[in-house]
């Protein structure tokens, strides 16, 4: 009886046993569907939360220490975005200084070098280990009121985000230190907080994805064209600016401007400052949904915001991936890299693929008049030559002179086959001999303008005059007379003039100001590259491996995974 006794016992044991291997099974199953997915550990790592903290959490976690997160993260670090006098005005206890130069670099996007980028590998390395955050770190993000206001706390937070930090490990203060956290009742500290243990944590232990959230200016060219109504380019900055008024972008170098103004095209204008209350701070959810709707900017779309140099349009940014979680990439580059990507004055080989202001495409419908053609005249003794400088000459030869009183003239004369407003434009070779100061008369619909033109530059490609009223037939004319710079040439070569608005241009992806000014700018496409933001960044880490030397600091849970 208890030999029978004993083998129930053993088979209900055995029951036992293989129920629970088969529920462990089929929770390890389950289990792994829910917790290894790609798509699934990257939702827990980067989960759709609003990043924004309030004060008084904050003033909880300094009390009674960070709670703990399944993010694993077990600590706060917080720093403070601004000026060493600004930290020491008054700064939340035990914060670090982050100053603005750690947050931005001059970096190359493979065309010319531009200011106030992105930060670099080393520069986020070196933030990250001095102020000891880890893998096991949730950064909060503060600043003060004043002058940027939002500008630098929100631009701290695309910088961890471009280099790989998910919304789980990121927090920003809702408002600012002298004021929201001030006004809260809540102390200040005045004295340089204690230094912590340094970490030798690193971006590079990071998932890097580079094109998530930065979009370069290739990308923006192609945006512009596109016409998609799922990619909305938003234009963060005044309406002055993006109307196009002149002088009203400042280039990176003092005294110097853009070549040219205006806003990438289609782009949306929202200012940033419709995004912030009467305090600084950003509006509700559901005020920034409704702005955003306005312009058509949805969980559906992907929004590429820009201002001069993107930090006002990083408030965008923090409002579109850290509140509303829509799908956003930031053009850094912005306006003073667009605005100088330019045939006209230089910044920019004439010809180059890079240029969003000039590359005419099609003149199929133009009348072209060489000096070769029969509406052609000149009035005094015009050399002929075949000796091209920068960029080549149009047709067979051209002509040239050495300038004078402006006694001698080339004439261009079209036959046009109807009456109507044409585009006309210039070719020329250019060379350091030529005129900077060469004049063109345009004689059109009983008036004339004149038009000087920069000879030395924007050789060997169409340059634009203006648009003109025109009568059919040759009763009307372009003359360019030798009237220039002591010691100079004047070539004269070929004139097109183009019905308006049937040429195809490039210059599509550009709105211009009402005068097509182009303001003069510094030449810089031949500058030593850095790096390139949208080639190295991605690889960097395999090629440097991470700053600072160990392995990752902290840890714990999903840390470090996306």
């Amino acid at each position: 009886m208890s030999f029978l006794k004993r083998k129930k016992s053993i088979s209900i044991s055995l029951v036992s046993i293989l129920m629970m291997l088969t529920v462990s099974l089929f929770l390890y199953s389950c289990a792994e569907d829910y917790d290894t997915s790609d798509k699934i550990a990257a939702e827990r790592v980067d989960p759709k939360i609003n990043v924004l903290v309030e004060p008084s959490e904050l003033k909880s976690w300094l009390d009674n220490g960070y709670p703990g997160d399944i993010y694993g993260n077990n600590k706060i670090v917080v720093l403070f975005v601004g000026t060493q006098d600004q930290y020491d005005a008054g700064h939340i206890p035990g914060s670090q200084l982050v100053s603005y130069a750690d947050i931005k670099a001059n970096r190359s996007d493979g065309v010319s070098m531009t200011i106030d980028m992105v930060a670099t590998k080393n520069q986020m390395d070196a933030v990250i280990q001095r102020t000891g955050i880890d893998g096991a770190t949730l950064i909060v993000i503060t600043g003060p009121s004043g002058n940027f206001s939002f500008m630098n706390t929100a631009r701290a937070y695309y910088n961890f985000r471009y280099w790989g930090f998910p919304r789980s490990k990121l927090r920003v203060l809702n408002g600012f230190v002298d004021t929201t956290w001030a006004d809260a009742g809540y102390p200040l500290e005045f004295e340089a907080a204690e230094t912590p243990e340094p970490s030798t944590y690193s971006v590079c232990y990071l998932k890097q994805d580079p094109d998530r959230f930065r979009a370069p200016l290739e990308d923006m060219i192609t945006v512009a064209a596109d016409n998609d109504p799922k990619t909305v380019v938003i234009d963060t900055r005044s309406n002055e600016e993006y109307r196009g008024d002149n002088y009203r972008t400042a280039g990176s170098e003092a005294g110097k401007y853009v070549a040219f103004e205006g806003h990438i095209r289609g782009a949306k204008w929202l200012e940033y400052t419709n995004l912030l209350d009467s305090d600084g701070k950003l509006l509700s959810d559901t005020d920034l949904k409704t702005a955003m709707d306005s312009i058509g900017v949805s969980e559906n779309t992907t929004a590429y915001p820009y201002c001069r140099t993107s930090w006002r349009a990083a408030i965008t940014f923090l409002a579109l991936d850290g509140v509303l979680n829509y799908p956003v990439k930031l053009y850094d580059g912005a306006w003073i890299e667009w605005g100088q990507m330019t045939a006209q004055y230089g910044a920019l080989d004439a010809g180059s693929s890079w240029i969003v202001d000039k590359e005419l495409k099609d003149i199929s419908n133009a009348v072209v008049v060489d000096n070769t053609d029969t509406g052609f005249s000149v009035v005094g003794t015009w050399n002929t030559s075949t000796s091209a400088g920068n960029g080549s000459y149009y047709g067979t030869d051209f002509r040239y002179i050495a300038a004078g009183t402006g006694t001698n003239s080339a004439t261009w004369t079209p036959s046009l086959p109807a009456a109507g407003d044409y585009d006309v434009y210039v070719w020329h070779t250019a060379k350091s001999v030529y005129a900077p100061d060469a004049k063109f008369t345009i004689t059109h619909s009983g008036t004339s303008d004149t038009v000087t033109v920069d000879l030395t530059k924007n050789g060997g490609t169409w340059y634009k005059l203006g648009t003109y009223t025109f009568n059919a037939g040759g009763s009307e004319d372009v003359t360019l007379t030798d009237e220039a710079t002591a010691g100079t040439f004047i070539p004269a070569d070929a004139v097109a003039f183009v019905p308006a608005g049937t040429t195809s241009w490039l210059s599509e992806a550009v709105n211009y100001n009402a005068s097509n000014f182009v303001q003069e700018i510094l030449a810089n496409s031949d500058a030593e590259h850095a790096d390139n933001v949208n080639r190295t960044d991605a690889e960097i880490c395999a090629i440097e491996g991470p700053g600072g030397g160990g392995g990752a600091g902290g840890g714990g849970g999903d840390s470090g995974g996306y």
